[in-house]
């Protein structure tokens, strides 16, 4: 299985699982889309990655082996995935526990909260640019509304990696944690998130369908 998928007292917990840097394949993507299809949105979800990578984006070795539509399909799965965890209506962290690039930045800036691992020499990029591929249609206005515009400019048109410190500083990561409290830390935050009477109602006025577009 390329993602696991826990119950922790009314917390999902999804982790991708596809080793070395969970690359998102078209088998993967399913997997995502079955997921989210059948998830109840009014159930808080932490996501994370399995071993160095939170996750590495699109599996582009597959995507460039592949076949015009085949192409086409993973991208539209990847828009589903985005699309999807936006619809989340209860809290969504994210527990970055490595790198996170491309569609798996997209992924992490999908969690209403996003907690790193302190002291960590993680990277965070968006180097589509560089890799020859479009930014996903649902991925655009996603990034443009949780990437302040300054640094979107940079890491999307550059390439360049960023890093813990930066994010922290302008807000695209939340707070850090030792890695050994991240997935305790995540659940006990999204607790605390939907613990709130107006959570969901205020996500939706600042999270909702303004965020895609």
């Amino acid at each position: 299985m390329t993602i696991e998928v826990t119950d922790i007292d009314g917390v999902v917990c999804l982790t991708l699982n596809r080793p070395p840097v969970n690359a998102l394949d078209a088998h993967t993507l399913a997997g995502l889309q079955d997921f989210l299809h059948a998830h109840d949105r009014q159930t808080p979800l932490v996501i994370t990655g399995a071993g160095r990578a939170f996750c590495a984006g699109g599996d582009t070795k597959q995507f460039f082996t592949v076949d015009q539509d085949q192409r086409l399909a993973m991208v539209a799965a990847i828009n589903a995935v985005i699309g999807g965890l936006c619809a989340i209506e209860a809290p969504v962290v994210a527990a970055v526990n490595g790198h996170a690039t491309g569609t798996g930045f997209m992924l992490m800036v999908c969690a209403d909260w996003r907690i790193g691992v302190s002291g960590a020499a993680h990277q965070f990029a968006l180097a589509e640019a560089r890799a020859g591929v479009n930014i996903p249609e649902l991925g655009l206005p996603l990034l443009r509304h949780e990437v302040p515009a300054p640094l979107l400019r940079q890491l999307t048109l550059s390439g360049r990696a960023s890093d813990l410190t930066e994010l922290l500083r302008w807000g695209v990561i939340d707070e850090v944690v030792s890695l050994a409290d991240l997935q305790s830390q995540a659940i006990n935050r999204a607790r605390e998130l939907a613990s709130q009477d107006g959570f969901k109602a205020v996500k939706r006025q600042i999270r909702g369908p303004k965020i895609l577009g």
